[in-house]
């Protein structure tokens, strides 16, 4: 997918180079993954080769998980990480004369057949470093007749290599510690290309780019009887990327993972933070990365899994710190084990998105749901001990005389099991074991709700300094009253303005950036339905929790005494300095050593200083810098606290806690909703929170916690230089407003602001035409002179209306487009207009949104032009397609609410759509007022008259990969002569996720814009 000017995810390619130029570091691979998962294991019973033909029968069944490549052959991925088969590798190696002692490692590369010796080289010298030995390194047998020609031509040689310490006696309790480090170590010296699929004295990973039925095909080792092993861990995948690679195949090291993490580039940005604490706990240097290079989530959350199994966590405790449940507002909790989670979950910040991880540190392996529970894990207990997890039933042929349990994994849980002492811990237990294995972290929590300290004193002139903080008259009464009075504006679809880099007004940072949202492969939660697995807590120093990022004054004062001393910033400057002045105290911001003063308590960035001498920095430009320049001082555990004017609606709040707030004093706000109600400032607290729960539900995020630091917002038309500056993980599609620009905006902002002779706010007229203000597509001049040409066709009225549409300044993107002059073709070459409209089609709106009138308009005029109209979500009258084929719809849409579709309605279509987001809201999902709900549209939609109507966000219905496929493969059973499309919003990486969709057998997938 080609963006202009933009960079959102276009190839793995592009992906490194931006990597190498510095811009997005931390988004990695471009690949989404959704996949098969499991594992077998034999509690308490001697290792056997049964473990491994389970494994792979259990793989084969999950073949309609996977991906294949467009070559048919090549799969997605396979691959199986087992307990090692020592008694197997010591008699590979004895065949080649290598002996192998008591206590030794097996480590798996992927390595260029051009660099072996280099690689070889590498690992030996990594190995003298950390004090181990490398006793011989093997070929691993394969057949390359299995392979498809994608895999055969990316495919690297596979080699196993054996490792000993140089003091067995002395090395035995740290011996898999040592592994890791020199596992690492090879890494920073290994040339590139190469990838160590894993490293361990009780663990060995076989994977590639391989279809299931061909993996045992490829690698003779599996087909070997002496393989046997106590677990397997089995994973399918699909990659909605087109080139898959081999090295990202799963399981990794540790853990296998179906879904998505949806918080990844904020999980990524807060290790790097912690980078020198991690390696400072761990006493290793510069050398020892973190996280891995151009890899995948998945690859990205095994990085985290294992730093944590480092710091000395066991891998349920490692587990639960990464991927908490929802136990804050579980009433079944006992206070130990609520106290047990909230420690461990204040070690990290969740990775946060639908999620079936079955994991192994070599001891133990177990299974794990996200907190929503939006991936599929069952269990099977046998008589005799054997255990088998996956995200299928049937994965393997069991009498029903043998099975003792069978199971399935409720939001959050676990299970956990030890093969060698048969130990089986379901979620209780884990809970109990928790209990007491945290019991000496524990932390004083305390909960700092709302103060009843004093309201400060008024503001002086409280509407110019909100003018010159880039309030406006529409926005107070629109936007602002609304949540005054505890619940965020309704709006229709569409907004006929210019965006911001098009428009001729000074316009705040704010405008320039929008929040993103989940589809597909990430699905979208349901801040309503499902607000008990989302949390809005934020968790300070000293076990110190805040409610929400949206803070008081008098919250402020007790963090003040609570945590002290406080490190003040003060974000104005004086105005009369001008673009230079602004500037300097901008680069001051970032250049600044913090730690001169002294490491503090919390941090306070502040505009509270603005009067009619001194403007401020853009609050988010602001924050932004200061908490790079605080990541880089290491005081990334010190809460920043922004108090700003600035600050007044959700999308103020979202962007100050992407960019990496702790929290918000929205003073001006606070007083302003004050005015206008008794109790504003608790209802506008009440809305600006529900409307943080839509933010982060937009993006599947169910924690603040995740989301802070996030960068999960795209910004349009600001420069590449800034973008890079200041915001170098969100998406960006860069233009050319510069930072000089922006804060010229500003200036201008202040100085009208205090100029004026009144106090009152100006209308700028962003939500409705005002003469003199800013522009609309459909201003009245324009409709007038459209009304005129349609009453009157003719040469004079559409020049008036073309006049018009050509002069009145840009609105849209398309109206900065010109057209060249070329040298003419002869007119029978050009394809004639009755051709050229059968390709059109109109865009889909519901029979409600609509009147029926407008509605059986638009299909008329479709089908007498030969192009098709679109029946929405709304379903169409089954007396239209069945007694009046020329008013009906071509394209039948099927959206998440499933409103008016049946099979008769499906039978009637020429083309499908899956609706998999909203244009007008993308990730939140329709909504039809209950006054639009007559007794007409309720029986269409097979509703209650009066009801509103509120299709759920994508992923009640469909909230994977794998899940698509099946409904596009029963939407064509139901019909096969229709063609099926997908439509998906445009977005940053849109074109991955259409890859992806192509691959689950969609005709088409239509990224329809956002408005």
């Amino acid at each position: 997918m080609y963006y202009p000017n933009g960079r959102g995810h276009s190839s793995a390619a592009d992906a490194r180079a931006r990597s190498t130029e510095g811009g997005h570091p931390n988004w990695g691979h471009p690949d989404h993954d959704a996949c098969g998962t499991g594992f077998i294991a034999r509690l308490g019973g001697a290792p056997s080769y049964d473990i491994i033909q389970f494994a792979l029968t259990a793989l084969e069944r999950l073949t309609h998980r996977g991906g294949v490549d467009a070559d048919g052959a090549s799969g997605d991925g396979a691959g199986l990480l087992t307990s090692l088969p020592r008694a197997f590798f010591r008699a590979r190696t004895a065949e080649q004369g290598i002996e192998l002692p008591e206590l030794f490692a097996v480590g798996c590369a992927f390595l260029p057949s051009s660099v072996i010796d280099e690689a070889r080289a590498a690992v030996e010298a990594a190995a003298d470093v950390e004090r181990l030995r490398v006793i011989g390194w093997r070929r691993v047998p394969v057949n390359t007749n299995a392979l498809g020609r994608r895999a055969l031509e990316t495919m690297p040689e596979i080699w196993q290599f054996f490792v000993e310490p140089f003091h067995p006696a002395r090395a035995m309790a740290r011996f898999e510690w040592r592994l890791s480090l020199l596992r690492k170590r090879a890494e920073s010296l290994l040339p590139p290309r190469c990838y160590i699929c894993s490293l361990s004295s009780q663990t060995i990973v076989y994977k590639g780019l391989l279809t299931p039925w061909q993996f045992p095909q490829f690698y003779e080792d599996l087909r070997d009887p002496s393989f046997a092993t106590t677990f397997a861990v089995f994973h399918q995948r699909y990659s909605t990327n087109t080139q898959p690679s081999w090295h990202l195949a799963q399981p990794f090291r540790y853990v296998a993972h179906n879904g998505e993490i949806n918080t990844i580039v904020s999980n990524r940005r807060w290790l790097r933070a912690k980078a020198t604490e991690f390696r400072s706990r761990l006493a290793v240097g510069s050398w020892f990365p973190l996280l891995e290079e151009n890899v995948s989530d998945s690859a990205s959350f095994d990085n985290g899994f294992e730093l944590r199994l480092l710091e000395g966590l066991s891998s349920e405790e490692a587990m639960l710190a990464m991927v908490p449940p929802a136990f804050e507002k579980d009433p079944l909790l006992s206070r130990d084990v609520r106290g047990a989670l909230t420690a461990l979950s204040q070690r990290s910040e969740p990775w946060d998105g639908p999620a079936a991880l079955v994991f192994s540190d070599g001891q133990f392996v177990g299974a794990k749901l996200d907190r929503n529970g939006l991936r599929p894990l069952r269990y099977t207990l046998t008589h005799d001990g054997l255990l088998i997890a996956g995200s299928e039933t049937g994965l393997v042929d069991l009498d029903e005389s043998r099975i003792a349990e069978r199971q399935r994994l409720g939001p959050g849980e676990m299970i956990l099991a030890n093969p060698a002492t048969g130990l089986f811990l379901r979620w209780r237990d884990i809970l109990k074991r928790l209990a007491i294995q945290q019991a000496r972290n524990a932390i004083p929590q305390r909960m700092l709700t709302a103060s009843v300290t004093p309201a400060p004193a008024p503001l002086h002139e409280p509407k110019r300094i909100a003018g010159a903080a880039g309030w406006t008259e529409d926005q107070f009464k629109i936007l602002f009253s609304a949540l005054a009075h505890g619940k965020e504006a309704d709006w229709s679809m569409g907004d006929d303005a210019p965006p911001a880099f098009l428009s001729a007004l000074p316009r705040t940072l704010w405008d320039y950036c929008k929040q993103r949202f989940a589809q597909v492969t990430n699905p979208p939660i349901d801040p309503l339905r499902e607000t008990h697995v989302m949390s809005l807590d934020v968790h300070l120093k000293d076990g110190i929790t805040l409610p929400s990022p949206v803070i008081s004054a008098g919250q402020l004062s007790q963090l003040f005494a609570i945590l002290g001393p406080e490190h003040r910033i003060d974000i104005t400057f004086s105005a009369a300095s001008g673009v230079s002045g602004a500037r300097c105290s901008f680069a001051q911001l970032s250049t600044t050593p913090l730690s001169s003063s002294g490491r503090p308590g919390l941090l306070l960035l502040s505009d509270r200083a603005v009067n009619a001498d001194r403007a401020s920095l853009p609050a988010l430009l602001a924050t932004a810098a200061v908490w790079k320049a605080m990541v880089r001082e290491g005081w990334w555990d010190v809460p920043l606290i922004v108090e700003s004017a600035q600050v007044f609606d959700t999308h103020h709040v979202a962007l100050l806690v992407a960019a990496g707030a702790s929290a918000v004093v929205p003073y001006l706000a606070d007083e302003f909703a004050e005015s206008l109600e008794p109790g504003g400032i608790e209802k506008a607290r009440a809305a600006i929170n529900a409307g943080l729960r839509k933010v982060l539900a937009r993006m599947g995020v169910s924690t603040l916690a995740s989301y802070r630091n996030s960068h999960l917002f795209e910004i349009v038309g600001l420069s590449e230089d800034l973008c890079a500056e200041v915001f170098e993980d969100a998406a960006d599609f860069p233009g050319q407003k510069s930072l000089d620009d922006l804060l010229l905006d500003y200036l201008h902002l202040h100085k009208a602001a205090f100029s004026r002779e009144s106090d009152d706010l100006a209308d700028a007229g962003l939500y409705r035409f005002r003469k003199g203000a800013e522009l609309h597509a459909s201003s009245p001049e324009v409709v007038r002179r459209l009304h005129a040409h349609v009453r009157a066709p003719g040469a004079k009225t559409y020049s008036a209306f073309e006049e018009l549409a050509d002069h009145q300044g840009p609105i849209f993107l398309r109206d900065l487009l010109d057209t060249v002059p070329d040298t003419a073709i002869a007119l029978e070459e050009v394809e004639p207009l009755e051709s050229i409209v059968k390709r059109f089609s109109t865009q889909a709106m519901s029979l409600g949104s609509l009147s029926p009138e407008a509605h059986r308009t638009l299909a008329l005029a479709m089908n007498q032009l030969g192009g098709r109209s679109n029946t929405g979500e709304g379903g169409e009258d089954p007396n239209t397609y069945r007694f009046e084929p020329a008013a009906a719809n071509k394209i039948k849409q099927v959206a998440s609410g499933r409103f008016g579709v049946t099979a008769d309605y499906l039978v009637h279509a020429e083309e499908i759509e899956i609706k998999m987001a909203q244009g007008s809201k993308p990730g939140e999902g329709g909504q039809l007022p209950a006054k639009k709900v007559s007794e007409y549209i309720a029986r269409i939609r097979h509703a209650t008259p009066g009801t509103p109507l509120i299709s759920p966000p994508p992923h009640h219905d469909i909230y994977s990969i794998e899940d698509l496929a099946q409904l596009i493969h029963d939407l064509r059973a139901v019909n096969p002569r229709a063609r099926i499309g997908v439509k998906l919003v445009s977005g940053a990486g849109v074109g991955i996720i259409a890859a992806g969709v192509a691959k689950a057998g969609a005709a088409t997938a239509v990224p329809a814009p956002r408005h």
